[in-house]
Parts: structure tokens; sequence; C-alpha cells
């Protein structure tokens, strides 16, 4: 009986030693490398569809991953009336962190035109009007940006925002 014992011991420290060596190359294999890169935003602005309008695209229209302080991101908005009116259509950001409301800063270019820049807490009340007729299209050029200096709020967090619009019927 004590061989049967010491055949079964020698099973279990064999076993415990191989799970002990797997355990170690995992550790040595799998870890993350250092960087000494700065953590930044990740950051996703998607647009809202609108019953008035075609907003596209129907993924994020900006999308970064480690957004640090003098970098920006860049992406498109695409948007077309679909009644038969002239409309207004005014941009708003809806959703996203309010602890970095002061610190992103956004920038919405319609038709050539500047129709915001300012923080993303200016964009929650909405940004300038812009036109577009019956059945016409434009593209509003998305770039989202933390100035110099936001470092410290933006180091580390992630955040998703909604971009919408605001729409009045013009007579």
């Amino acid at each position: 009986m004590p061989g049967v014992l010491g055949i079964a011991g020698a099973r279990i420290a064999g076993l415990a030693t191989g799970l002990v060596l797997l355990a170690g190359v995992a550790l040595t294999q799998w870890s993350v490398a250092p960087s000494r890169a700065a953590l930044g935003l990740d950051l996703k602005l998607t647009a809202v569809t609108h019953g008035e309008l075609e907003v596209g695209p129907a993924g994020p229209a900006v999308l970064a991953r480690g957004l640090r302080p003098g970098h920006e991101a860049v992406g498109a908005v695409k948007v077309r009336n679909q009644t038969s009116a002239r409309l207004a259509i005014r941009p708003r950001l809806l959703e996203g962190p309010k602890a970095l409301d002061g610190t992103l800063r956004f920038e919405l270019i319609a038709g050539g035109r500047r129709v915001f820049s300012g923080p993303a807490s200016a964009l929650r009340s909405g940004g300038a009007p812009f036109v577009l007729a019956s059945g016409e299209r434009e593209t509003i050029a998305v770039r989202a940006f933390v100035p110099e200096g936001g470092e410290r709020a933006t180091r580390g967090r992630a955040g998703e925002w909604r971009l919408a619009f605001a729409t009045e019927v013009l007579r």
C-alpha cells in the first residue's frame, strides 16, 4: 500500500509543479509592456437620427483612443433635409460625461461656416443654425480636441457623446 500512496503523491507533486511553471510562463509572456506614453482620453461621438433629417454615419462620427492635450480627432456627420420645407438646423450635444465639459472642445463647420467652436458645456446649449432647403445635403466637419493644460482632467478617461440636431421650419 505504501507504493500506491507514493505514486499518487508523486502525481500530485508533478501536477502542482506543472501548474506553477505554467503560471510563471503565463505571467512573464502575457504581461503588458511598460510605456512612457501618457494616458489620454478615449472619445466616441455619434450623431443622433432625427425625423426631419437623414443623419449619418450610423456608427461613430469621431472616434479617438488616447487623445492627449494638443492633439485632435476629426470626423464628419452628413445630414439631409427629408422634408418639403426649408429648415434651420442647430447642432446640440447630448449626454457624455459632464466632468469633461470644461476641458473637451469641439469645432463644427457646415457649408464652410463655423457653426460652433468651444467647450462641450457650451455645445450642450447648441451651436449656430445653418439652413438646408428641401432635399439638400450638408457634411458637417467635426473636430474634437483637448487644449494644452487639459491632461489632468482627461488622463485615462473615456466618454461617449451624442450629437443631435434641433430643427425649425423656415417660411
